[in-house]
């Protein structure tokens, strides 16, 4: 059984900060003028002053039930004053129950830059005490205009006495798959109702000092918070620390917010993101290519890809080249896939597109006389095409050309490799 006095106001209720024009950090604020400095100290400085209602209606949180029988109390504190409201609707005799639990507070100031805050306590017998921190924060429009006319609603939720937290489930997946191994946070928010849920205008009970908590998921990517380790009423947001699964780096992700017992579903779906380039193949990306300087040349013509996740080769036939700047050099043309060999290493992390030549290649050499007279290959190159491969286990429907993949840095993959220099032996 709960104690309604021991339990924090942010245990106790159900919360959300209300979508006005004005900025919804909060739900009253402060009696006093607010000030607007300038530079020039000759000059008056401008003040602010404006009040509006602040009203909504007091509910069951376990069945959403109105709550409005006469030991309902609602106090807005300000300093030293304790003030009530300037209408409640807690006499189920004479009060028509489509308004049951109905409140309002005339007259309380609007904030330019958000300097003050109130306490807002709510109880009821036979629930928990309900306490929150709020601040009704405006701001100006385009040059510099003001509203006149201000209101806020804050929906209060009270939880039974001796209600209990559920437990909150997380599933983490990538491109429907589970990911397993990922570290997932609820995060408590009790920062004075700096942030709003997403289903209704309520006020967001002060938690005070809940726990950030942190757990791994399983082989299914699903974690489990048990109850008792959870605020009843409490805020959380759901968080994912960026993390790696089956080679594949996942960026850090973000979830939403949700009040314990109030709009916690029993699973909460979490996606990730690949921390890498976008590919046709999710999370497959080229770490290294063996051409990445296009100014360095490799006499044997080789080109070497080096994977982030294991791959194999749906058609090795299906690799092309051609030449740049040929002059006697002459790829194999017994058939279309002769002048190609690919292989992949037994990591199944490297594929290396090897040329073969009916013709050998003649670099420039002052040494053997080859000259620019018809007989050399001066700036030959190879530029390779075609090609399909696949994830190491995958069905071979999701294969890929591999030369168009991108690289880490998101650059596009160079398919050309310099076989020979210029005549003065360099690039």
């Amino acid at each position: 059984m709960f104690d309604a006095r021991s339990i924090k106001a942010a245990i106790n209720l159900k919360v959300l900060l209300l979508p006005l024009a004005l900025v919804s950090t909060g739900f009253l604020t402060g009696c006093a003028d607010e000030t607007k400095t300038t530079s020039n100290q000759n000059v008056t400085n401008n003040t602010f002053r404006s009040t509006g209602p602040v009203l909504g209606s007091v509910f069951d949180a376990t069945s959403g039930a109105r709550i409005g029988d006469s030991s309902l109390s609602i106090t807005l504190v300000d300093g030293a004053s304790y003030i009530k409201p300037s209408m409640i609707k807690n006499n189920p005799t004479s009060d028509d129950p489509n308004f049951s639990g109905d409140y309002a507070f005339n007259k309380v100031s609007v904030t330019l830059n958000g300097t003050k805050t109130y306490r807002v306590v709510a109880t009821a017998t036979g629930y928990q005490t309900f306490e929150a921190y709020v601040t009704w924060n405006t701001g100006s429009g385009a040059n510099n205009t003001l509203d006149t006319v201000y209101s806020m609603i804050g929906n209060i939720y009270l939880f039974p006495l001796g209600a209990t937290a559920p437990d909150l489930s997380v599933n983490v997946s990538a491109s429907n798959d589970p990911v397993s191994g990922a570290i997932v946070q609820l995060q408590p928010q009790i920062n004075n109702n700096a942030s709003t849920s997403a289903t209704s205008n309520s006020l967001s009970a002060t938690g005070g000092t809940m726990a950030n908590l942190s757990a791994t998921t399983d082989a299914d990517g699903n974690v489990t918070f048990a109850g008792t380790s959870l605020v009843l009423g409490g805020q959380y947001q759901v968080v994912v620390l960026p993390s790696a699964s089956d080679g594949v780096d996942y960026e850090l992700a973000v979830g939403s917010t949700y009040q314990i017992g109030v709009n916690s579903p029993e699973m909460v779906q979490v996606a990730l993101t690949g921390a890498q380039p976008n590919s046709a193949i999710e999370g497959l990306y080229i770490v290294s290519a063996s051409n990445s300087d296009p100014t360095d040349v490799t006499a044997s013509g080789v080109l070497s890809l080096t994977f982030n996740r294991a791959i194999e080769i749906v058609d090795e036939d299906s690799f092309t080249a051609s030449l740049t700047n040929a002059t006697t050099a002459v790829l194999d043309a017994t058939d279309a896939s002769s002048a190609v060999t690919a292989s992949v290493s037994t990591d199944g992390l490297v594929l290396t597109l090897t040329p073969n030549f009916s013709t050998a290649v003649v670099p420039y050499s002052t040494a053997t006389g080859s000259s620019g007279d018809g007989t050399a290959d001066i700036s030959l190159g190879i530029t390779y095409s075609g090609g399909a491969i696949k994830l190491a286990g995958d069905d071979e429907s999701s294969s890929v050309n591999p030369l168009t993949l991108l690289e880490l840095d998101g650059g596009v993959t160079n398919a050309t490799v310099q076989i020979t220099g210029p005549q003065d032996d360099s690039i």
